[in-house]
């Protein structure tokens, strides 16, 4: 079985430039967690949102990330090259949402089983 099985690479916003809630990521039941990565270009200011949902009836809800660098516990963010995590368990989608955005923001994540 190869290393890589089960990860996948994901972009949920490519250089923004626009309030967005960008790609939806459907999940399948072996996606357990993402890490995620913003970056942008130097003097970007953005807010970020990570949102999941439970069931498919199109609404999203907050859901909480750890920063990997300082471990606090957030469902935003505003704060270019940072690390996040999220658990996706019970989720049958996710995205990270934009709402505000001055310069343009990039992120992807690397989905784990």
């Amino acid at each position: 079985m190869s290393k890589n099985a089960g990860i996948i690479n994901w972009t949920f916003q490519n250089e923004t430039d626009a309030p967005s809630d960008g790609f939806e990521l459907k999940l399948r039941a072996d996606m357990n967690t993402a890490n995620i990565i913003f970056t942008g270009t130097g003097g970007s200011t953005f807010t970020a949102h990570f949102e999941g949902k439970s069931i498919d009836n199109g609404a999203y809800y907050p859901v909480v990330a750890v920063n990997l660098a300082t471990l606090d516990v957030e469902n935003t963010n505003s704060t270019l090259d940072s690390q996040w995590q999220v658990d996706l368990t019970g989720y049958i989608a996710f995205r990270v949402r934009i709402s505000a955005v001055a310069g343009d923001v990039t992120v992807r994540a690397r989905v784990v089983s």
